[in-house]
């Protein structure tokens, strides 16, 4: 069968490759002239940033994201996992070490929170709780799907039935951070089944999301997996019988009979033949909560300031996430995964309801001098070992990432927003990814599966998943 994925994000390229494994003939579009634009990151001045991906849980050789990276066949070609992750957490004039692995965890606790040690313990027990009703995320699980689940309680709700001290609770609550949801707001399911994974083990692998890219191109190139960059894709070939095939910017029509859709869901209201799709369907999409907005700043080290990949700079134990408008925001700064690699990456979230009439210039050389002046102070020992090399704003985001939203990572998954569905009205149309289900690598892969089992039957894409679970 002839089938069309719409974007070569990660969930465009697990969705190419669960397919071509089922025998099916795919065709991947990107309209950037690079596979994976965001995943791969850049390269400025000798240095590579990697913007896409920073971190992911479940690593250890039993773990979730381990799994489904061998169910897509890309495990074995990524190297140098870590089995001793840790990140630097600056709280107030605090620091903490906080490493992955339940018994490094229960180490920590016991040299900082004693007293803490068994509900901690109870937390931990209860995100790995979370997820195991679905054969998505629970290998050994065997019974079809039941479809998607929803739980209106928010990580704070959950923190108020697991009473941890309160740095405890800002340390574990940036984990929300990883997909742009304050704990206010974030799913405490959604936090369970992905951040919950960190717990367990956390890391990268050497080249961060680039070798994850080339491991997926290397795997389609086997699969004989076409993949078109600077094909920009503007609408859909379909009628009450469902996809008859894809229109590219240029006019040339493209024949397939099933597509995905892996973009942002708010560019469908351009994209969809409006007299297939109920008025309704687009005011969804349309009201869909956003992640917030952000600066990043890319800069170079020029030698180690903090121990991990990551340093969260926060100014108490307030579990709120402060935009940088604030007088105490939240800061993060990511090193390079990549080895002997001097990059990081800051992310600076921003409230741009108080963006005056300034130049675009001006404006984003105020909020680069605010946001170095406030990781300087929070950071004293970064002072003159590093640089700024570049920054962006929303408006880069915009114009790059998520077309015509500027936010951090695309549609909010908060406690309150029942996800769109992968299915739609049109027959044979899909839609999948970090905006439709579940945010971060692990949820783009797992989004992909699931969207490929609704089109084609869950057996199929299961089946290597639970292999790897029993192998």
């Amino acid at each position: 069968m002839a089938c069309a994925v719409i974007g070569s994000g990660i969930t465009g390229l697990a969705l190419a490759l669960f397919l071509a494994r089922q025998g099916h003939a795919v065709t991947v579009f990107e309209a950037q002239p690079h596979v994976a634009p965001l995943l791969s990151g850049f390269s400025r001045q000798g240095l590579h940033f990697d913007i896409g991906f920073h971190v992911g849980g479940g690593l250890h050789p039993t773990g979730l994201l381990s799994r489904w990276l061998k169910a897509l066949g890309v495990f074995d070609l990524l190297h140098g996992i870590p089995e001793d992750h840790c990140d630097t957490f600056c709280i107030g004039n605090k620091t903490y070490i906080f490493p992955s692995g339940r018994s490094r965890l229960a180490a920590f606790v016991a040299r900082h929170f004693p007293e803490a040690a068994s509900i901690l313990s109870a937390f931990i027990d209860a995100s790995m709780a979370e997820g195991s009703d679905s054969p998505y995320l629970n290998p050994h699980l065997r019974k079809p799907p039941q479809g998607l689940s929803f739980s209106g309680l928010s990580l704070t709700e959950q923190f108020a039935r697991f009473p941890l001290p309160p740095d405890l609770q800002a340390i574990l609550a940036t984990r929300s951070l990883l997909y742009g949801v304050s704990p206010s707001n974030a799913s405490w399911r959604d936090y369970a089944m992905l951040a919950g994974s960190y717990f367990l083990s956390a890391g990268s692998w050497d080249g961060g999301g680039q070798a994850l890219v080339d491991a997926c191109c290397t795997r389609l190139r086997e699969a004989k997996v076409s993949v078109r960059t600077n094909t920009p894709v503007c609408g859909l070939d379909a009628d009450a019988s469902g996809v008859h095939g894809i229109v590219l910017a240029d006019g040339t029509r493209y024949p397939c009979s099933t597509c995905f859709y892996t973009g942002h869901p708010k560019n469908l209201a351009r994209f969809l033949p409006r007299v297939l799709v109920r008025p309704a369907y687009f005011t969804k999409i349309r009201e869909l909560p956003e992640t917030s907005s952000a600066l990043l700043l890319f800069g170079e080290l020029f030698e180690p300031v903090f121990q991990g990949n990551a340093c969260y700079l926060l100014p108490n134990a307030s579990i709120d996430f402060k935009p940088l408008e604030e007088e105490e925001p939240t800061l993060c700064l990511y090193r390079s995964p990549k080895p002997n690699q001097r990059a990081v990456l800051g992310i600076c979230l921003l409230d741009e309801s108080t963006r005056s009439g300034q130049s675009y210039a001006q404006w984003k050389a105020g909020l680069v001098a605010k946001a170095k002046a406030h990781i300087e102070e929070r950071l004293p020992a970064i002072r003159g070992k590093w640089r700024i090399v570049d920054a962006a704003t929303p408006d880069t985001m915009r114009r790059w990432i998520h077309g015509a939203t500027g936010s951090l990572f695309g549609v909010s998954h908060d406690h309150t927003s029942v996800p769109i569905l992968p299915a739609t009205r049109i027959p044979r149309f899909f839609l999948a990814g970090s905006n439709i289900l579940l945010p971060g690598i692990l949820g783009c892969i797992v989004s992909a599966a699931i969207a490929v089992g609704i089109a084609f039957g869950h057996d199929a894409v299961l089946q290597e998943f639970r292999q790897c679970a029993d192998a």
